[in-house]
This record gives C-alpha cells, structure tokens and sequence, in this order.
C-alpha cells in the first residue's frame, strides 16, 4: 500500500539552498579551485626554477665561447711555437761550432795571448795576435802546432802601446800564423 502525504511542507529559504546536493557542489568547487591555485603555484615555482637554470646556462655558453676563444688563440700559439721549434732544430743541426774553435775558448791554451784576428779557409787557420813576451808566443804556437796541427809562422814584430796622458808605455809582440788542421779537415 502506498501512501502519499501531499501535505505542504513549509521550509525555510535557508533549508532550501542548503540541500546536500548543493553542499556537495559548492565544495567540489571549492576544492577544485584549491587544486588549481596549488597547480598554479606549483606551475609558477617551477617556471621560475626553469628560468634561474636558463640563467645558469646562458651563463655557462658565455664561459664556454670564452673558453674556445682562449682555446683556439692557445692552439695558433702552439703551432707558432712548434713551427719555431722545428726551425730552431733545423738551424741546430745544421749550424755545427768547429771542433778547433774549443781550443780558443779554453783559458789555459790561451794565457798571456789575445788574439785580433781568426779566419779559417778549408783547412786552413790564419791567426794574427798579441802577446806581452816571446816565451808566451813560443808557448801559445806550440800549443796550436801540438793540438790543432801544423804551424806555418809568419812573422813577430815588437810594438809599443804609449798613453801620453798617463805616461804609460808597455811593449808588446804581434804576431800572425798559419796553421794547417789535422786530418786536412777543420773538427
């Protein structure tokens, strides 16, 4: 059996809107529109974490062309600096210093004796010098006629070097020489 109770029921204005379909409905809203406002915040949060890393990148492409740049201005120095190299080694080997040549450099050969003159032609040694005494020319000629080679002497004459100003006077020997290299090669 059914019944029907078509008796009005009075509700209040407050009753009316306030149905739970209603409240369900005005707090999905609401919760939609707190997931939005988190989304877009979290959206925006992660916008500005991706700009700050463009930043950081740009940033880096900066120090990185400048890096090239360095790079590419060191890379022409190094080769600038193998081609001279390889010149240096070039004009090393082929620039030899003469054996004999030692033997002038050596102090003890050369005491008491200046030389003003050295030339070499083929294995040829032309020499001109200075010396204070004769024993120190005898001793400097043997030294070459013993380590170098045959000596060939060509002339000694006595000098005097005057200063008027000082009154200084100091005699001296010149001398010039021949001397043919051992082996006919100049070391």
């Amino acid at each position: 059996m059914l019944r029907f109770n078509f008796a009005d029921v009075k509700e209040s204005r407050l009753e009316k809107y306030l149905k739970p379909d209603v409240i369900f409905a005005v707090l999905i809203v609401f919760l939609a529109l707190a997931v939005g406002a988190l989304m877009e915040s979290n959206l925006k949060e992660e916008v500005s974490v991706v700009k700050s890393r463009i930043a950081q990148l740009e940033a880096e492409k900066k120090r990185l062309r400048k890096i090239e740049k360095q790079e590419k201005v060191l890379r022409e120095k190094q080769q600038e600096l193998e081609r001279k190299l390889a010149i240096v080694r070039e004009l090393s080997e082929r620039r030899k210093v003469p054996a004999f040549l030692y033997f002038f450099a050596d102090p003890e050969n050369m005491q008491g004796v200046w030389l003003t003159s050295l030339a070499v032609k083929g294995n040829q040694l032309e020499l001109e010098g200075n010396c204070k005494t004769l024993e120190e020319m005898y001793r400097f000629i043997d030294k070459v006629d013993r380590k170098l080679g045959t000596v060939t002497f060509k002339e000694a004459k006595l000098e005097t070097f005057e200063e008027e100003k000082l009154n200084f006077k100091v005699n001296y020997y010149n001398f010039s020489l021949s001397a043919e290299l051992k082996n006919g090669v100049s070391n």
